[in-house]
């Protein structure tokens, strides 16, 4: 079992995709290819409308391990502009719908001319077997209607990335900080937990409440809150979302390409302890503004969670007598279930409750 404190870093688990095949629905290929779409160094790979001035492209790829935040970005132009603008829909397979994404933040459509743009994509939790199939597979559709004025080749995409990202939970702090872009003076500040299934789906521990909540302070300081964590089963890793009332904290739009507050741990692949844990959270006042500011990732902004305990509990001193005597211990996240070499129970501990002797009091061991 291990006991310790776990600090929001400014610092990346960030798993990026790249397409691995394409099938083009309206129009036809015009120059480049896949590779080129790997990097944002304006080098292309263009497309020409069909004879309805339109043109649409499926992409697809895979993406392996969490997925508790996606992100989608496609950099892209036109051949031509006009006014009001010609307008690009970019929009997510839902796996779970058979469909494509018409609303929400899995779909977007953006006006666009002849310099590039980013269109962003992105979903906060439930994305494995939704935007993520159970296999791994993610599918995005770019598509342009156009007009005659539109020439060809009329679609330039210069880059285009699934990707998994989120903050690191961890073990040490990082050196550089980050700000939250909401006024959070007065406001609820609280965290919900979610464990990470062996299947990348999330659960959440926390019940769909906030925990650990403070208020927002009008000044530059550090509060902290408290939460009795419970035991758990097993997960392989967690999640700590930062929360900012209803709203997940964040350090831009997440719809202009900025990112959550969303921290998660390494592969624990072990359970939550009880235990209380006592959650700090770093607090900037900027006095032009009037405004405080959630920050993390240094030692003088230093949100983190103390007292965070995780791993199977050691064995109770009773334990240690039976193994003396020759008996064979099978320990588990919630049972320890002691058994003599011909295979009788001696003595066994169901979950959360006390550690039970079997008749016989005094074990046997043959």
């Amino acid at each position: 079992m291990t006991t310790e404190t776990r600090y929001m870093r400014n610092a990346l688990w960030d798993n990026k995709t790249f397409p691995s095949s394409y099938n083009v629905i309206a129009g036809s290929l015009a120059g480049g290819g896949l590779a080129d779409l790997q990097a944002s160094d304006n080098v292309y790979m263009s497309f020409n409308k069909d004879a309805n001035n339109i043109v649409e492209v499926e992409f697809a790829g895979s993406i392996s391990g969490h997925v508790p935040f996606i992100q989608v970005d496609v950099e892209l132009h036109l051949s031509e502009s006009r006014t009001p603008p010609y307008v690009v829909e970019v929009s997510a397979y839902n796996y779970q719908t058979g469909t494509y994404e018409t609303t929400g933040s899995m779909y977007r459509a953006v006006g666009v001319g002849t310099l590039d743009i980013h269109a962003y994509l992105y979903n906060l939790l439930g994305n494995k077997g939704k935007y993520v199939s159970g296999t791994g597979e993610w599918k995005i559709k770019v598509k342009v209607t156009g007009d005659a004025a539109l020439t060809n080749p009329a679609l330039y995409i210069d880059y285009f990335c699934f990707r998994s990202v989120c903050y690191q939970l961890g073990t040490t702090q990082t050196t550089s900080y980050v700000t939250n872009n909401l006024d959070v003076a007065g406001a609820t500040v609280g965290i919900r937990v979610w464990g990470i299934k062996a299947d990348d789906t999330e659960e959440e521990i926390t019940g769909g409440s906030l925990v650990a909540t403070v208020t927002g302070p009008y000044t530059t300081t550090t509060l902290s809150a408290t939460w009795n964590a419970p035991a758990t089963s097993t997960y392989v890793a967690y999640l700590v979302i930062v929360y900012h009332g209803t709203e997940v904290m964040r350090n831009a739009d997440p719809g202009s390409g900025g990112l959550l507050f969303v921290f998660m741990t390494e592969d624990l692949n072990a359970p939550l302890q009880s235990a209380t844990w006592t959650v700090y959270y770093a607090f900037w006042y900027s006095a032009t503004l009037d405004q405080t500011f959630f920050r993390f990732g240094t030692t003088t902004y230093n949100s983190r969670i103390e007292n965070f305990t995780w791993g199977v509990p050691p064995p109770p001193p009773i334990l240690k007598k039976f193994a003396r005597l020759g008996a064979n211990i099978n320990v588990q996240p919630h049972a320890i279930i002691l058994v003599k070499r011909n295979g009788n129970i001696v003595a066994y501990r169901k979950p959360h409750m006390p550690f039970k002797p079997e008749k016989p009091i005094q074990p046997e061991v043959s």
